[in-house]
């Protein structure tokens, strides 16, 4: 009899030791986290490219355009949200929270006050032809300038000296809409994605058959 009661003590000591222990663990709960930042007071814009950092894990996220972002937490981490122009906000995930949730943040204006600053002038729109006309570029800036309008340079550029139009333009169309995508987001690699590599193969077809062609027309003038 007294082994057994000796036994069930060890079983009911290891057994409360191990809750204890538990208990003292870090949760391992994660949460999703979506929110909207925006300026405080009465305004309904997001403030596009604010950081959302968490200091115990290391990571954050970027809002977007409209100041949306997304983050996995876990409760109890402690975020510090900031903006160029705002003022920091720290925020505490509850304890409590459900396994996803949404917040709005208001962040308040950072102002600061610069010291006067007294910008000269020339005295008169003759004095300051003169001024401009009598400007000499530095030769290094000159040179490069020279360099980079090189005709034959953007023809080693683009690999071809007869650039289809339409082609270029929607390049830069497709450059510029990637660069406004992604200003406020973490930049992706080109070269891991299946997109990017579809539409650079159908491009370079698409290149290829116009230079047949160019070639058989060339062929044809030849011939007669």
């Amino acid at each position: 009899m007294k082994l057994i009661l000796q036994s069930l003590l060890i079983i009911v000591f290891f057994g409360i030791s191990h809750l204890t222990l538990k208990a003292q663990e870090p949760s391992s709960k994660l949460i999703q986290l979506t929110g909207l930042i925006v300026e405080d007071g009465d305004s309904l814009y997001g403030i596009p490219g604010a950081h959302i950092f968490n200091p115990l894990s290391g990571r954050g996220t970027t809002c977007n355009l409209m100041g949306y972002f997304t983050l996995p937490v876990k409760p109890g981490d402690s975020l510090l949200i900031a903006s160029v122009g705002y003022m920091k906000q720290p925020y505490v995930i509850p304890t409590d929270s459900i396994n996803n949730f949404s917040i709005i943040f208001q962040l308040a204006n950072d102002t600061v006050f610069l010291p006067e600053i007294h910008i000269g002038r020339l005295p008169t729109e003759r004095a300051f032809k003169k001024a401009f006309l009598s400007l000499h570029l530095p030769e290094d800036d000159y040179n490069s300038m020279k360099q980079n309008l090189d005709k034959q340079m953007l023809i080693n550029l683009y690999g071809t000296g007869d650039i289809d139009p339409q082609i270029l333009a929607r390049y830069h169309m497709q450059e510029r809409a990637n660069l406004l995508e992604q200003k406020y987001v973490a930049q992706s690699i080109k070269l891991l994605d299946p997109f990017a590599w579809a539409r650079f193969v159908k491009d370079v077809k698409t290149e290829k058959q116009k230079k047949e062609e160019r070639e058989r027309a060339e062929d044809l003038e030849n011939q007669w």
